[in-house]
C-alpha cells in the first residue's frame, strides 16, 4: 500500500480495501474503540503521508492532506463518523 502512495498508483482504493480485510489496525491496547480506532488512523496518515513525501510529493502538501485527515478523525464522537481515506476523493 505504501508502495502506491510513493508510486502514484491510483488504484491504491482496492488494496487499502483489502488491507482493512486482513487487519484491523494498529494493535493499540485500549478499552476505548473509538479511541483506539483514531489512534489507528493517525498512524496509517502519519505512515502515508511520509510514503507520500518519499514518492515526491511537497512535505507541505502531505502534511496539510495529512492534518485534515487526523483532525477529521479527532473529531469524531462515534465510530461511524470516521470514514476510510478510501472514501474520500483525492485532491
Amino acid at each position: 500500500m505504501l508502495q502506491m502512495v510513493r508510486t502514484g498508483d491510483m488504484n491504491y482504493k482496492q488494496a487499502l480495501s483489502n488491507s482493512m480485510s486482513i487487519s484491523a489496525g494498529v494493535p493499540v491496547q485500549s478499552s476505548d474503540v473509538l479511541r483506539q480506532s483514531k489512534t489507528s488512523i493517525i498512524v496509517f496518515t502519519s505512515l502515508v503521508c511520509r510514503a507520500a513525501i518519499e514518492g515526491g510529493l511537497s512535505p507541505e502538501e502531505a502534511y496539510s492532506l495529512g492534518d485534515s485527515y487526523i483532525q477529521a478523525a479527532e473529531s469524531a464522537k462515534s465510530l461511524d463518523e470516521l470514514s476510510p481515506p478510501c472514501n474520500d476523493d483525492v485532491r
